[in-house]
């Protein structure tokens, strides 16, 4: 009796125990269960190559997620609203120069069609 009483007890503590570091033990990041959760949550199915296939790309995407949450803006820093890609302290040319035109006068339809992906726009424009 005595050892059937031991048995049950160590069966409990060790079920208790287990239920309680379990989470410790899991791996972080994506795994296919995460997939499956998001995956029912959105109501699709995926089989197990379509998730063996998107680990990877799930995985770095997490690494670049967690990569723009480490950075810290100040709430006094506003937004980019202005796009400038020219460098700090460069100043383009004032004065305009004359443009020229190319003639592509003498433009001849192709006798395979196929030959017109290779023309440029003005010769296009001039047919």
């Amino acid at each position: 009796m005595k050892n059937k009483v031991t048995i049950a007890v160590f069966v409990v503590v060790s079920f208790v125990l287990g239920i309680f570091f379990a989470p410790l033990f899991q791996p972080d990041g994506i795994n296919q269960r995460t997939i499956d959760s998001a995956a029912r949550i959105i109501g699709l199915q995926f089989t197990a190559g379509e998730k063996d296939t998107m680990l990877a790309d799930l995985r770095e995407r997490l690494e670049r997620f967690k990569g723009l949450r480490s950075v810290h803006l100040d709430n006094g820093i506003p937004p980019a609203i202005q796009f400038n890609p020219l460098p700090v302290g460069f100043k383009p040319p004032e004065q305009q120069l004359p443009v020229r035109f190319t003639s592509f006068k003498n433009t001849m339809l192709p006798e395979n069609r196929d030959d017109l992906a290779w023309y440029s726009i003005g010769q296009l424009a001039e047919l």
